[in-house]
């Protein structure tokens, strides 16, 4: 089996697993990476949404089997392919949704000794280390990006997680604005305002 065809195959497995908007990220030193409808987010996994029916346990079998499906396709296919960056990147974000976080931050390092400023893989690397509470080596990585590629709205939303999780919250609010001034992305909108209303009840029972 090809790529294109591996990559179609498992993205119609996924189909049922949420997935949220990607936005602009940068081209430099970028891996080739051919149109999938794999998708991103820069926040902790999540199999809710708000727009979504409640899942009965059947549902989440099928959701467990389609992703477990997905990942041996990449795993056979890399056999074949070992240096398919792409569908590494791929196997990469099932596993790191499924909590398997070192194989995963070891995928993402191996991609990166071959394309080392690689926006997408550095901010999806940095997000896995956020998630295994490695906050420091999440913060240098988004930083690295942010330095680099000062746009890059998936890094000032992961740098701004970061920094919300760390209890940062000027340094997080901070980035949510610039985020939100971009994506107009209703959760970061809540989270902003939540962290606005703290600051206001902390102002006020200093006075």
């Amino acid at each position: 089996m090809n790529h294109t065809a591996v990559i179609a195959l498992a993205t119609a497995l996924l189909l049922s697993i949420v997935s949220t908007p990607t936005f602009a990220k940068s081209k430099k030193n970028k891996r080739p990476t051919p149109a999938t409808t794999e998708q991103t987010t820069t926040t902790e996994p999540s199999e809710s949404s708000a727009t979504a029916p409640p899942a009965d346990d059947s549902s989440l079998v099928a959701r467990a089997r389609a992703a477990e499906a997905a990942i041996a396709l990449y795993r056979e296919h890399l056999t074949h392919s070992p240096m398919d960056d792409e569908a590494r990147a791929l196997l990469a974000r099932r596993l790191a949704w499924q909590g398997q976080y070192d194989t995963a931050t070891s995928l993402y390092e191996e991609i990166l000794r071959r394309y080392p400023q690689d926006g997408d893989i550095r901010v999806a690397l940095a997000r896995v280390k956020a998630w295994q509470k490695n906050y420091n080596e999440a913060q240098q990585i988004f930083e690295q990006e942010l330095t680099d590629n000062p746009n890059n709205v998936e890094a000032k939303q992961g740098l701004a997680d970061v920094f919300y999780w760390k209890g940062d919250h000027k340094r997080a609010a901070s980035l949510y604005e610039q985020v939100f001034a971009v994506t107009q992305d209703p959760e970061v909108q809540k989270r902003l305002e939540s962290l606005q209303a703290n600051s206001s009840q902390t102002a006020k029972s200093n006075e």
